[in-house]
């Protein structure tokens, strides 16, 4: 019904217009400066009505009665009901949506399906702008907003902005001379007048060249500053995303904040370094276009512009239909390059049971969908192209006719040359009218990407690590760690409190072993120690101040963690030995004599690079015994107050366990370091100042080995259980390593 509306009002006003365009050429006005003036400003009241009308159609449609809703908390724009969506992913759960109901943006390219629109809690949906105190309310940013904060930024190239500015305008007002100069070459000729000719000709000669210089100008001018404020965007959406607490990454994955920092940072940057001289230029144009084209012929340009509301209303129609089917198209080819990351990333799985032709074929299916709807694109772009050929068509059929019938007449109305410049001028206003459609819908898409983005800029972490009492010069840590009544929930599994009125004291220079079955809080207890996050309730202190009093990144520097899950990054074994050390702390002879202790410095000169040897990404090029001993020789080298162990020897074999553990005490007791470590091997809780079990979030029991023996709970069942079985035996220098020996599984059979 909007559309049959806007249909019936588009015809009506473009037959009104051509009704008056017809009289105007009939009619003799006494004054025709004054009356034809205001029959122009009726063709403008005209258009005006027809707008307005169209306006109020698509507010009326802005109720949530028709499929439109807002929620800050979901998504910062209006979402409009779909009620037949393909080939489109959620923005929060990241499932493909096919032929079903949706709630999608217009500003950007977001969608939600159904189930992630009607929940209920939105805590644990993915993809929200979060901190450690919570969910974070994006606002939504208008294109006026995203003029004024891209200009912000573009600040510092304000000699480079002013200089392109004056190109442009000197271009602008160059192209709008040039038609003039052209008919009145064309005069010239008709008139056998060689002098004037000669001079017109020279006129036009000088104004080329000043439109190539200028031209030349402007494109440096804006490409370079759009090149410049480019590189300040991603440097600057990297910084705020690699700030963000741990929290916000929780919410994400890797291939969201990278899409952020490519495609959102360069559809972002792309209006402003290739289009925003084309705005500008074409305001200037389309104005100076339509203001000659009346100078010139007043009642030729009121026949003409007759087919001007037609083509724009068809071109409006298609664009909007045109962005629909493109954004299904990027929707499937982002699927198609999923499958195919996905493929490449599993490509031994993929070889070990030989189903490329599945995974080849799942490709083709998805590209297949992309092409499809660019099918169905292209026919639309041709139809399009077809009906605005020919309303064009009419448009130079008036024009010609009626012009060349008044410089027929020979009574100094038109001339043969001023037909031409008329001409001239048209085609110039109609090109760029149609051009500045689509470089204002550019703008209306980079706003939604640049919300995005400046999001991040201005998202500032609950937990920053720059800020905070500083560890004296000279009087370095001791590492006395106290937990009282900690308790901890993931924002993302609300439900669940994983710790519970946690109360633990580590002394400085201690070794705290950490037991319990998986999923009791062990791991999020290291995490809250390395403040990764802040307890729900409760403090954490470290020589008696509360953690979060603390500068963490000197507290960091201060600190050593061995994961299970080792982290390499791709660079070379001595980038990786050395990542996070001030330049000049440490020497190659350091770093030898680390990984002699670590036992790793033997199977690294076996490679023919030696320490410059890549790892690849993740440390997929060395096993991983070896990246757990690099980790550990990390944990020498940084020479660290306080020690995170989580089962820091899990991966190695039991002669290099033994020699690293050895030289793992020896560094503990040289330092006099604090180590927390998580283990679930009883040979290596035993050896521990303090031994906590954990159980359901809770701190079940803590003491010496000998003293959690004496209590007979869980401890003390657990090591009875574990001598029955006889599962840690030692025997000629052999440990057995059998699943018996984890307490793991031993705390799932032994449960009180």
């Amino acid at each position: 019904r909007q559309n049959m509306v806007g249909g019936i009002m588009l015809f009506a006003s473009s037959a009104a217009q051509l009704f008056v365009g017809l009289k105007c050429i009939g009619f003799q006005f006494p004054d025709e400066a004054v009356q034809g003036l205001l029959m122009g400003l009726g063709v403008v009241w005209i258009n005006i009505m027809v707008w307005s009308t169209s306006e109020v159609v698509k507010a009326h449609n802005k109720s949530e009665g028709l499929g439109k809703a807002k929620i800050p908390e979901l998504h910062p724009h209006t979402l409009t009901l779909h009620r037949n969506v393909h080939a489109h992913w959620c923005g929060k759960c990241f499932t493909r949506i096919d032929c079903g109901k949706a709630y999608r943006c217009k500003l950007c390219d977001f969608d939600v399906c159904m189930r992630c629109f009607t929940r209920k809690d939105l805590r644990t949906s993915e993809g929200l702008l979060r901190g450690d105190k919570g969910i974070r309310r994006e606002d939504p940013l208008s294109t006026i907003d995203y003029f004024r904060r891209a200009l912000g930024l573009a600040r510092g190239e304000w000699a480079l902005f002013l200089l392109a500015l004056v190109s442009l305008s000197c271009n602008s007002a160059l192209q709008l001379v040039s038609p003039n100069l052209q008919g009145s070459i064309l005069d010239a000729v008709f008139e056998a007048d060689e002098p004037a000719y000669y001079d017109h000709v020279m006129r036009f000669l000088y104004v080329s060249a000043l439109t190539g210089v200028f031209s030349g100008a402007q494109t440096l001018s804006f490409n370079i500053m759009g090149r410049r404020l480019a590189n300040t965007i991603r440097n600057r959406l990297f910084r705020g995303m690699i700030s963000q607490d741990v929290a916000f990454f929780d919410g994400y994955s890797a291939g969201q904040l990278t899409s952020r920092l490519s495609t959102d940072a360069r559809e972002m940057v792309s209006p402003i370094q290739i289009s925003m001289g084309q705005l500008l230029s074409n305001t200037i144009r389309l104005v100076g276009g339509v203001a000659l084209c009346f100078y010139t012929s007043w009642r030729l340009s009121m026949l003409a512009f007759t087919t001007v509301g037609p083509i724009l209303a068809f071109t409006q129609a298609y664009a909007s239909w045109s962005q629909g089917l493109n954004r299904q198209i990027y929707a499937a080819l982002a699927h198609a390059n999923g499958l195919a990351t996905e493929a490449l990333c599993n490509v031994r799985a993929i070889k070990a049971m030989s189903t490329e032709d599945v995974e080849v074929a799942s490709f083709e299916k998805a590209a297949r969908a992309a092409l499809t709807v660019g099918v169905r694109d292209a026919w639309g772009g041709a139809g399009m192209n077809t009906i605005n050929s020919y309303m064009d068509l009419a448009a130079n059929v008036l024009v010609l006719w009626y012009g060349g019938w008044l410089a027929i007449q020979h009574d100094g109305r038109m001339t043969a040359g001023k037909l031409i410049t008329y001409q001239l001028y048209w085609t110039m206003m109609d090109s760029s009218y149609k051009q500045l459609i689509d470089i204002l819908s550019q703008f209306t898409r980079a706003a939604g990407a640049a919300q995005r983005v400046f999001s991040l800029m201005d998202s500032l972490p609950d937990i920053d690590t720059n800020v905070g009492r500083e560890v004296p010069p000279g009087n370095d840590l001791r590492g006395s760690i106290r937990l009282e009544g900690v308790c901890f929930t993931y924002q993302m599994r609300p439900e669940k409190e994983v710790l519970s009125g946690l109360n633990l004291d580590i002394p400085a220079g201690s070794t705290c072993a950490l037991v319990g079955r998986s999923g009791s809080g062990k791991s999020t207890l290291v995490h809250l120690l390395l403040r990764f996050y802040d307890p729900s309730r409760g403090t954490i202190s470290l020589d008696g101040v509360p953690l979060a009093a603390w500068n963490l990144r000197q507290v960091h520097r201060r600190m050593a963690v061995v994961a299970q899950d080792t982290q390499l990054f791709a660079k070379s074994i001595l980038d990786n030995l050395t990542y996070g050390l001030e330049p000049g702390s440490w020497t190659p002879l350091d770093v030898e004599q680390a990984c002699r202790d670590a036992c790793a410095h033997d199977f690294i000169t076996q490679f023919p690079d030696g320490y410059h040897t890549k790892v690849g990404e993740r440390g997929v090029r060395i096993s991983g015994g070896q990246k757990q001993r690099i980790a550990i020789a990390r944990c020498f080298l940084r020479k660290a107050r306080i020690l995170f162990l989580d089962e820091a020897t899990s991966a190695l074999d039991s002669e290099s366990e033994a020699m690293v553990q050895a030289a793992l005490d020896r560094l503990m007791a040289q330092r006099g370091a604090t180590v927390v470590l998580v283990a679930h091997r009883l040979s290596t809780v035993m050896g521990a100042d303090k031994i906590a079990v954990m159980h359901q979030g809770a701190l079940a029991e803590q003491g010496t080995h000998e003293d959690l023996i004496d209590r007979r709970g869980k401890y003390f069942r657990l090591v009875e259980r574990q001598i029955a079985r006889q599962s840690a035996v030692i025997e000629e220098g052999q440990q057995d390593t059998r699943e018996d020996d984890v307490i793991d599984q031993i705390f799932d059979q032994v449960r009180a």
